[in-house]
C-alpha cells in the first residue's frame, strides 16, 4: 500500500493535471463520496453514474451523464430461485449487465439514490461488491436530494453508452447462504440484523408477505426497511 501511494504521488509530480486525475480516480475508493467530489469529476472518462429509483423519476431530471438502474436490473429472475425476488444474478448475467451499462474493471462506479430509495441503492452497491468492483464503487452522499439541495443542475438527456468489457469473479465471502446460516445459527458469534419492517414478521398486511415471521427472537437486531419475499 505505501508502495502504491509513493509511485502515485511521484507520477503526480511529472505528470500533468489529466493525468494526475487518473491516479486520483483509480486508486481503491472509499464506500461515499460527496457532492463536491462528484461535480468536480462528472466529465471523467472511466465515470459511471446510476441513477437508482423510479423510471419515471429519472425522466423527469437526474444528475448529468447518469443512467436509470434498478435492482431488478441486477437480479436473478425468481423462476430461477423458488419465486425469490431480488437474489444474486449469476456472474454471467451480472457481466452482461454491467457491460451494457458501460462498466469495464477501471471504471469509476458512483451510484446514487433518486428520492428516497436509499435501501435498492445499497443493494444495487452490495452487487457490485460480490462480483470484485466495490472497489472501484462509491455511493454519493445523500442521493439526488444533496445534489439539488447543493444548487447543482439536473438533465433529462440520456447518455449514449459504449458496451463495456468486464471479469468479474464472485465472492462468497460477503453472502450467507441459507445452508450455512442454518448449520450456524446457534453460534454465539453469529448475529443476525433483521432490515425489513414489522410488516414483513407479523403479517399485519399479509399480502406483502407469504411467511411472515423472524428468526429465534434472541437472534434478532431490528434495522431498517428491506423487503426478502417477493412483493404481491
Amino acid at each position: 500500500m505505501k508502495l502504491t501511494i509513493l509511485i502515485c504521488a511521484i507520477f503526480m509530480l511529472l505528470t500533468p493535471l489529466a493525468a494526475q486525475e487518473t491516479c486520483a480516480i483509480t486508486e481503491e475508493t472509499p464506500m461515499t463520496v460527496t457532492v463536491d467530489w462528484l461535480a468536480g469529476h462528472l466529465d471523467h472518462k472511466n465515470l459511471v453514474l446510476l441513477h437508482v429509483g423510479v423510471k419515471d423519476e429519472y425522466d423527469a431530471g437526474h444528475i448529468p451523464g447518469a443512467l436509470f438502474v434498478n435492482t431488478q436490473d441486477l437480479s436473478a429472475p425468481p423462476e430461477e430461485n423458488g419465486d425469490l425476488s431480488l437474489q444474486l444474478p449469476s456472474v454471467e448475467k451480472a457481466k452482461a449487465a454491467f457491460e451494457k451499462m458501460g462498466i469495464g474493471n477501471d471504471s469509476r462506479i458512483i451510484i446514487y439514490f433518486g428520492k428516497d430509495w436509499v435501501s435498492p441503492a445499497t443493494r444495487v452497491y452490495y452487487t457490485f461488491d460480490y462480483f470484485g468492483l466495490g472497489k472501484n464503487t462509491s455511493i454519493l452522499q445523500g442521493g439526488m436530494p444533496a445534489w439539488t439541495t447543493a444548487g447543482k443542475t439536473l438533465s433529462k438527456d440520456v447518455p449514449a453508452v459504449k458496451p463495456g468489457s468486464v471479469k468479474l469473479t464472485a465472492n462468497d465471502n460477503i453472502l450467507a447462504k441459507a445452508q450455512w446460516l442454518k448449520a450456524n445459527l446457534n453460534k454465539d458469534n453469529v448475529k443476525i440484523i433483521d432490515s425489513r419492517t414489522a410488516n414483513f414478521t407479523t403479517a399485519r398486511t399479509p399480502e406483502i408477505c407469504r411467511a411472515p415471521g423472524t428468526f429465534p427472537e434472541r437472534k434478532i437486531f431490528p434495522l431498517i426497511a428491506w423487503p426478502m419475499k417477493k412483493i404481491r
